[in-house]
C-alpha cells in the first residue's frame, strides 16, 4: 500500500553580518551645539598639565591601537588618547612605540576641571559610547581644554573611534587654535594639520595600516 507522504525544505538561516561605516568627503563633522547625551569623566588627572586621565573609561567593546587591544581608553591632558595605558607626553611626531597615540589637537596644553574658558566652555572630557546596528560601535569624545601658559585660551577638541567587521575608523575636528597634528602617530605621514575642517583615517582591524582619507566624516 503507498502511503503519501509531504516533503518540506528548511531554509538554512542567514547569517547576521555587521556592515561598515562609509566616507563621506563632502560633509564636515558639526560641533556639537552641547554635551547633551554625553557622560562627563568624573575621575581623577595624573596632573592638568603634561598629565593623562588616571582612571580609564570602560568601552563596550575592544579597540586596538598598534596591535595593542584594550577596553580601556585613557586621554592626555595634551591633546591624544592612548589604550591600555596612559600616557601625557607631548607628541613630537611619528612613533612605533606603545601606548600607540591617537591625537585629535596635540600640543602643550592644559586640562582643568571646572576651569571655564574664555570662551564660556567648562574644561574637561566628554563622551559616549554605542553602536550603529550589528557588528558597528563607536566612541565619541568631546574635550575642551586650555592651553599651558595660559589655561584659559581654549584649545577645545572632538575624537570619535569607530569599528566595524573591516575596519577602525578615527575622526577629528578641533574648535579653533591649532596646536599640533592630528591622527594615529603609530605610522609616518598619516598625521595631518588639526584643523575646524574634519578629517578622517582609516586602518585594519588591529589598529595599524592607517590610510588619511582626506576632509569630511564617518557615516553609519
Amino acid at each position: 500500500m503507498f502511503i503519501p507522504f509531504s516533503f518540506y525544505y528548511i531554509k538554512p538561516a542567514t547569517p547576521v553580518v555587521g556592515g561598515t561605516y562609509s566616507y563621506d568627503a563632502v560633509t564636515n563633522l558639526v560641533w556639537p551645539s552641547s554635551t547633551a547625551g554625553y557622560n562627563v569623566y568624573a575621575g581623577a588627572w595624573t596632573s592638568n598639565d603634561d598629565g593623562y586621565s588616571s582612571t580609564p573609561i570602560t568601552l563596550s567593546v575592544a579597540f586596538s591601537t598598534n596591535a595593542q587591544s584594550s577596553t580601556n581608553l585613557y586621554m592626555s591632558t595634551n591633546g591624544h588618547f592612548t589604550l591600555t595605558s596612559g600616557d601625557g607626553s607631548i607628541l613630537t611626531g611619528p612613533t612605533t612605540s606603545n601606548p600607540a597615540t591617537m591625537a585629535g589637537n596635540p600640543g602643550d596644553n592644559w586640562l582643568q576641571p571646572g576651569l571655564i574658558n574664555s570662551d564660556g566652555d567648562t574644561q574637561n572630557w566628554w563622551y559616549q559610547t554605542g553602536t550603529d546596528g550589528t557588528g558597528k560601535y563607536y566612541v565619541k569624545n568631546i574635550v575642551y581644554g586650555g592651553t599651558f601658559g595660559a589655561t584659559t585660551t581654549q584649545t577645545s577638541w572632538l575624537a570619535n573611534f569607530y569599528r566595524d567587521s573591516t575596519y577602525e575608523w578615527f575622526e577629528t575636528r578641533i574648535k579653533s587654535n591649532v596646536r599640533g597634528n592630528a591622527g594615529p602617530y603609530n605610522a609616518a605621514s598619516v598625521a595631518q594639520a588639526a584643523s575646524a575642517t574634519s578629517r578622517v583615517w582609516r586602518g585594519d582591524l588591529n589598529g595599524q595600516n592607517w590610510t588619511y582619507l582626506g576632509t569630511g566624516r564617518v557615516i553609519p
